[in-house]
């Protein structure tokens, strides 16, 4: 349900006296080639309750304000107790296990413009999460308290763009020649990302190039390319209006894949699920909540699933 022309707002009811919603907000326009989103999810359940959420593999770096409830990371079952944390690039997808009632605020950040803000490496942290003090100065850290206390998402939001606003501003004035363009999605974003990266390394060897693009980004050019592909693929499958089933060969073939099997392995290696999975799990699990929050995707249909062709 639109709220404003920045924010795009769910909410989902089980029926049991549960509730869960997720809230996404646009960037301001003159920080889209640094903020990828923000992204607000509520969940109301009983104390003693678990669920999960699923995210897909990232090269975006992010900090999560806990307002109420923590997560922990199941592949390592790491948990940080801080209420505001910072994790970086993912190259691999990731589940995390919630108890009781949540209120988490993510601000997604492309990894190379936190870099240039404040020389935060994303290869120093990549697959990694940890309290704010481990990457971020004592100003970002007091924004980020700022941003705690504030008493609603949308004065967070605010806070949040009235600090980076002003650094924005002077980074990009301090290398006026580097190209930027919305990093909103990641197949822009990491055509962008190598071709500041060459300004760096001018007249240098493209291995030199190569480690530019993993400090700033913590992924090699040609994974960065893959994970745009799947991106790219989820977009399709989630425009996709041809029930009772998505033409994945298609979709394969629109996004630059090889095949369809090409397809289906880096999607499993990005997200953790098969093109199918998603397609049949997102309208049906909370836990797939993200993607209806990044990719306005919401999958088959309660008469698609029932129909014998989804099953076929």
């Amino acid at each position: 349900m639109p709220q404003t022309d920045r924010t795009i707002a769910t909410c989902c009811h089980n029926g049991r006296g549960n509730a869960a919603s997720w809230r996404r907000f646009a960037p301001h326009a003159a920080l889209e080639a640094c903020v990828r989103g923000i992204v607000v999810r509520h969940v109301k359940v009983p104390a003693h309750s678990e669920y999960l959420s699923h995210f897909p593999a990232t090269a975006s770096c992010s900090l999560s304000w806990f307002l109420e409830g923590s997560a922990v990371r199941m592949c390592d079952e790491q948990s940080v107790r801080a209420r505001i944390v910072f994790r970086g690039p993912q190259t691999r997808p990731v589940v995390a296990r919630h108890r009781g009632s949540l209120h988490m605020f993510i601000l997604l950040l492309a990894a190379d413009a936190l870099w240039w803000l404040t020389g935060v490496s994303a290869n120093r942290h990549l697959n990694r999460i940890g309290p704010i003090e481990v990457a971020l100065d004592d100003s970002w850290q007091g924004m980020a308290l700022d941003v705690l206390y504030a008493s609603t998402d949308e004065d967070r939001v605010k806070r949040i763009e009235m600090f980076l606003k002003p650094r924005w501003r002077a980074a990009r004035l301090c290398h006026q020649a580097a190209p930027w363009g919305p990093a909103q999605r990641h197949g822009e974003w990491s055509r962008g990302t190598a071709s500041r990266a060459r300004i760096f390394c001018k007249g240098r060897c493209r291995r030199q190039l190569e480690r530019q693009i993993r400090t700033m980004t913590g992924w090699s050019a040609r994974a960065l390319r893959g994970l745009a592909r799947a991106e790219d693929a989820l977009l399709l499958a989630a425009q996709s209006r041809q029930p009772p089933r998505v033409n994945w060969a298609g979709i394969a073939a629109e996004a630059g894949y090889a095949d369809q099997s090409h397809l289906c392995r880096e999607l499993r290696r990005y997200t953790g699920f098969s093109p199918q999975q998603l397609w049949r799990g997102v309208p049906k699990e909370e836990d797939l909540w993200v993607y209806k929050a990044w990719f306005d995707w919401s999958g088959a249909g309660d008469d698609i699933l029932r129909s014998p062709d989804a099953h076929a």
